[in-house]
């Protein structure tokens, strides 16, 4: 079975839309080809799915000047999937000593544990033993229903006593890594998401952001999983790529493709074997790299 979309071939343009949920009043800018608008005969409708800008469905109208003219209502949504109900409450925590006081590569080192299925433990200062409450909301909050774990957090001067019952887990100390060398990974997709959370002073938004781009990863590797079964191997980048910017609005990068694929042969433990697309890599070129 061949996946269709309705994107034609070719160099796709895209522009920004600027997204405000009429509900909770969250702004958000999205990306969408310029072809969807071009082609409608009136007002374009588009869904944007939960947490793409924030934990609502958002219906916007959108003119041929890429504006948004009015949001329709949506009365009730039907929740299919596990992982786009996080039910843990973030209200009340504070990360701002945590984020002081802990070293951003620790949170790049444990995304990268867990896209690839490793138990971790995470030590603190003994000083910071009143946040270790708040940094077990925040890991349950971004990682719950999205991607199993088994983390552990201990305080330096315990794990002093309790070695032995962390032989199995990568260790991450600060900048520190014990248990496990990195062979030549390219930490940029992880770096670009915890960057981004220490760089908003706002606990509950930057909580919220990094959860959603956490499940925005497992959401687009279940589906090019689909994709992957009904096509099986000599699948093409191309179509991936297509299809997902089609049906989810994210600008999929060859970097992040095969960040996505690293995730599913790890994670997921399904290999993904690509056709050699000359076409499609030209493109991605044309296209530019970034995250």
């Amino acid at each position: 079975m061949s996946i269709k979309t309705d994107i034609k071939p070719g160099i796709m343009g895209y522009k920004d839309v600027k997204i405000v949920c009429p509900i909770c009043k969250t702004i958000e800018t999205i990306q969408i080809p310029e072809i969807v608008v071009k082609e409608s005969s009136s007002l374009t409708t588009i869904q944007v799915p939960r947490y793409r800008v924030c934990e609502h469905v958002i219906i916007p109208f959108i003119d041929k000047n890429f504006n948004v003219r009015g949001y329709q209502k949506v009365d009730y949504v039907i929740i299919s999937d596990k992982h786009n109900e996080p039910r843990i409450s973030i209200d009340n925590i504070s990360l701002f000593s945590i984020k002081i006081n802990i070293d951003y590569l620790l949170f790049v080192h444990l995304l990268y544990a867990i896209f690839h299925r490793y138990r971790v433990l995470i030590l603190i200062d003994d000083k910071l033993y009143h946040k270790k409450q708040d940094l077990n909301i925040f890991l349950n909050y971004i990682f719950n229903n999205i991607f199993e774990s088994e983390i552990s957090i201990e305080l330096k001067g315990v794990f002093k006593k309790k070695k032995d019952d962390y032989k199995e887990f990568i260790i991450l100390d600060g900048k520190k890594v014990r248990n496990f060398k990195f062979a030549n990974y390219d930490f940029s997709f992880e770096e670009s998401l915890i960057k981004e959370f220490y760089s908003e002073l706002e606990d509950k938004k930057s909580i919220i952001n990094l959860g959603n781009r956490i499940r925005e990863v497992n959401i687009l590797c279940q589906k090019i999983l689909k994709i992957y079964q009904q096509e099986g191997e000599g699948l093409r980048r191309s179509i991936i790529i297509n299809h997902i910017e089609n049906t989810h609005f994210v600008r999929i990068s060859k970097n992040y493709l095969n960040f996505l694929i690293e995730v599913i042969k790890e994670y997921f433990n399904v290999e993904i074997v690509l056709a050699k697309d000359l076409l499609g890599d030209k493109l991605c070129e044309m296209w530019g790299n970034h995250l």
